[in-house]
């Protein structure tokens, strides 16, 4: 009898070890192809918080490009929008998305709360049902994508970034 209660017990374990390798291997893959996926800027059309869309086909040629994945509720988040804004000049020949998943008027209000709405250079993007957050591998927020002017993947970075960061890696590259 305890002979057969071990075998239970050792077959258990061996599937639930199974299970999380299985598991643990299909999401370490999923990630590498998300992180091939962005090394260039993939196509996307998103719309933007006055209602018209915005596809990387209007991205401008001369500038890099750093899209800020963020929610409105989120401290860091918070913080990275009033960095930016307090060094807003610096930006000039960078253009900053801001996309989120959340609701166009959450988008909105935050726009208006951290006055980034009326910046030419910042252009907020919802991103209905997290379609191109999942294409892009977000998978914590804040995270930051910046691309040089080819559209190429300069630095992925996951957690709160100030704006001198984003600054300092633009300018490197």
């Amino acid at each position: 009898m305890k002979k057969v209660i071990g075998f239970i017990i050792i077959t258990i374990v061996l599937a639930l070890l199974g299970y999380l390798f299985f598991h643990i291997s299909t999401k370490v893959e999923a990630n590498t192809k998300a992180n091939l996926h962005i090394e260039s800027l993939p196509n996307f059309n998103l719309l933007r918080i006055d209602s018209s869309y915005f596809s990387n086909e209007q991205l401008s040629k001369e500038s890099k490009t750093a899209l800020l994945f963020f929610n409105s509720e989120c401290d860091f988040c918070k913080n990275e929008a009033e960095s930016i804004l307090s060094t807003i000049e610096k930006f000039h020949n960078t253009q900053l998305l801001f996309v989120s998943d959340q609701s166009m008027n959450d988008i909105r209000e935050f726009a208006t709360i951290h006055k980034l709405n009326q910046q030419s250079n910042i252009t907020f993007l919802h991103d209905f049902n997290s379609l191109f957050s999942t294409q892009m591998g977000i998978q914590s927020i804040p995270t930051t994508l910046i691309y040089n002017k080819q559209q190429k993947l300069i630095k992925k970075h996951v957690g709160q970034i100030t704006a001198s960061g984003i600054l300092k890696i633009i300018n490197k590259h």
